[in-house]
């Protein structure tokens, strides 16, 4: 149980270490153009994930559904905002509205 804990622990330390420390070290003036920079990873990201089931939905190209708009949603709010928090939430609204209209 206790070299479980201590290996969990050195992961969380060996993946946040190389994670934080370039954060730590960068200078002020190169901080703000990094936050400037960060603000489009959460569109890129979701796009990335969601991109293969917009244009491949079941592993085969096609003309997406009613079903696949909630990604197109979701990516518009996300490309607005800049937030993955609101995009999710926008997505799952729209995955909702999508199920409860008629087919």
């Amino acid at each position: 149980m206790a070299s479980e804990l201590l290996v969990v622990v050195g992961m969380a330390v060996a993946v946040y270490v190389p994670k934080a420390l370039p954060l730590v070290l960068i200078s002020e003036g190169l901080t703000s153009r990094l936050r400037r920079w960060l603000q489009y990873v959460a569109p890129a990201v979701l796009g990335a994930l969601v991109a293969p089931s917009i244009l491949a939905p079941g592993g085969r190209l096609g003309i997406p559904g009613w079903d696949q708009a909630a990604y197109v949603v979701a990516f518009a709010v996300a490309v607005w905002t800049r937030r993955m928090i609101p995009s999710l939430a926008a997505g799952i609204v729209a995955v909702v509205v999508a199920a409860l209209l008629p087919h």
